[in-house]
């Protein structure tokens, strides 16, 4: 594939789009192939009556939601070396329909990593005492709606992904077996690292004083065995 850029191409690069991004479809498309598309399918001129296939007016956006939506065929795994793959006749409404599939595919890998933390974790870490108990989170989605249920933050993918890679764990504790508060937990270093309720509460006393429990009945242990293998 010749991705050599005439003069041409580099003024209307600079012209028409992030240059960056440009630079990015290279990877899939030569040059020439990247203008054609984006001429076809945009109009900048600002006019209420563009009747074009894409409802993108500005080449810019255009670039920038083309960029997004190759990356997330790569993802996918879809041929990309096919044309109907890199050019669609209707780009928003792949670029949308791809980025739930994505959604889809980063949480079943989400939970296929958390999974085996669960299984590796939660017999070691689990502990009830009277209307508390505390568990390793076993799933993606248990993760959100905690998340949900208590307004806070650990929704966010980076903790998800972080359990995944063995790094770190999330744990909930349940009071009567509703979401009461969340523990991100450092696995290499044995140790709690926060420890949230609603809206980022820290933790009451009751809490206190049950993982006081937790450390004496499960989490020592866990730090002793450790220790002697080393």
């Amino acid at each position: 594939m010749d991705k050599k850029l005439s003069d041409k191409q580099i003024l209307w690069a600079i012209h028409n789009t992030n240059t960056e991004t440009f630079t990015q479809l290279l990877k899939w498309i030569n040059p020439q192939k990247i203008i054609n598309y984006v001429e076809k399918n945009t109009s900048d001129d600002g006019e209420d009556n563009y009747t074009g296939n894409s409802p993108y007016k500005y080449k810019g956006h255009f670039t920038s939601i083309w960029r997004d939506y190759l990356q997330m065929c790569e993802r996918l795994e879809l041929d990309t070396n096919n044309d109907f793959v890199l050019f669609p006749r209707n780009l928003k409404e792949n670029h949308d329909e791809f980025a739930e599939l994505v959604k889809v595919k980063v949480s079943e890998e989400l939970n296929q990593g958390i999974k085996v933390q669960y299984d590796k974790w939660n017999d070691l870490l689990s502990y009830r005492a009277g209307p508390l108990n505390i568990e390793v989170a076993s799933s993606h989605e248990l993760i959100l709606k905690e998340s949900q249920a208590l307004r806070h933050c650990v929704g966010r993918a980076s903790y998800a992904e972080r359990m995944t890679d063995g790094k770190r764990l999330i744990l909930f504790i349940r009071k009567n077996d509703k979401p009461f508060y969340t523990v991100e937990f450092d696995v290499e270093d044995m140790r709690v690292i926060q420890n949230r309720g609603m809206k980022n509460k820290d933790a009451n006393k009751e809490v206190k004083k049950f993982m006081n429990k937790w450390k004496v009945k499960k989490l020592m242990l866990l730090q002793k065995s450790k220790r002697e293998a080393i």
